[in-house]
């Protein structure tokens, strides 16, 4: 018979400011709660040539400049969604996403903003204030700063944006914002199963954004990459000696899955010489 796996992939939003620099990462209230749950999702379609031709339109667009989140290139998105599991959307979003020289600016107000809003389960409030704040330049806030604090609110912004879409199942829109995020801190093969070569020094905005990822490769079909991407984030965290409990949970989820064998998290640590 069969085995059903009721518990699933965590995910995680950005709320507050912690005593640190980095934002305070907590554990998603309203996280899919059953494999329905995750699993549900819109109806996909073939790739065929109307959805090519959205593809070269938003090339054309994001080489004149403009962000993803304007009017124009964000309704491409929108309908692109049928075709997010076809290779050549694929393919394009990491394209995208490595190229993208859009650099907003967005303070801590803008993401404690969004977190109270998600809080309150206002999904399609956050998508659209998140776009607002995304579209912004410095010229539209003469008092922000600049520099990597302000890179990692724009960040911040980003995923709690995605949490919202992935909810409102708007998964290939959640994987523009989330691949954003990811290309600027990693390094990847183009291949069909990912492979992490290099997670450089992150922080909590990084690693709530490649929590998130996860669920999204999950809910693209893409299981292959979300366990290499939960594995290789867990690998860090040990290497690191960094506790992250959504990590190591969503680790041994994908082995425990995979294999039906051996307890993960300790296995890891032991291997790794770690008594933690």
């Amino acid at each position: 018979m069969k085995r059903i796996y009721i518990v699933i992939v965590l995910t995680a939003f950005l709320g507050g400011t912690a005593s640190s620099q980095d934002e305070m990462m907590l554990r998603d209230p309203w996280a899919f709660a059953t494999a329905v749950e995750m699993y549900s999702a819109t109806d996909t379609l073939p790739f065929n040539n109307q959805a090519a031709s959205m593809l070269k339109e938003i090339s054309v667009n994001l080489k004149a400049k403009t962000c993803f989140e304007d009017e124009k290139i964000w309704k491409l998105l929108l309908s692109l969604e049928p075709y997010r599991k076809s290779k050549q959307v694929q393919d394009s979003i990491v394209q995208w996403c490595k190229s993208y020289y859009y650099s907003p600016v967005c303070t801590t107000a803008d993401v404690s903003q969004l977190a109270q809003q998600y809080r309150n389960k206002n999904f399609k409030t956050v998508i659209a204030n998140g776009r607002k704040m995304l579209g912004r330049s410095s010229s539209d806030i003469p008092q922000a700063g600049s520099g990597k604090k302000e890179m990692y609110q724009e960040f911040g912004v980003r995923n709690n944006l995605a949490l919202a879409l992935i909810h409102e199942n708007l998964d290939l829109c959640a994987q523009v914002e989330l691949g954003i995020i990811l290309f600027n801190r990693s390094s990847y093969t183009p291949s069909s199963a990912l492979k992490v070569i290099d997670i450089r020094t992150l922080d909590n905005t990084h690693l709530s954004a490649m929590i998130n990822l996860t669920v999204v490769y999950e809910r693209l079909g893409r299981t292959a990459d979300a366990e290499a991407l939960a594995e290789a984030l867990h690998d860090y965290t040990v290497r690191e000696e960094i506790n992250n409990p959504l990590i190591d949970f969503n680790a041994a989820w994908y082995h425990f899955r995979l294999t039906q064998k051996g307890n993960y998290f300790f296995d890891k640590n032991r291997e790794k010489g770690n008594s933690k």
